[in-house]
């Protein structure tokens, strides 16, 4: 199976204490503002892994987006 778009996968280095259950991967069209997201659950070792539909063939280009809560603060990631 083919998956279109743009994968991302990761890995959290806290300790299991502070590991959240989730992350959340958020794509934003830089030209019209337009933001896509998506969660995926993190294993016990850390990791993550998810596909979101690529932009649309009008926007040149994205900005992706990695947020987990981690404690009591969440964290954010860009590309």
């Amino acid at each position: 199976m083919s998956h279109k778009g743009t994968s991302v996968s990761g890995q959290l280095t806290v300790s299991r204490k502070q590991l959240p259950k989730s992350v959340e991967l958020q794509r934003i069209d830089v030209c019209t503002g337009k933001q896509t997201s998506s969660t995926a659950t993190v294993s016990k070792r850390g990791r993550f892994s998810l596909t979101l539909a690529g932009p649309s063939a009008t926007e040149p280009y994205a900005l992706y987006r990695v947020a987990a809560k981690i404690g009591s603060k969440t964290r954010t990631f860009s590309t």
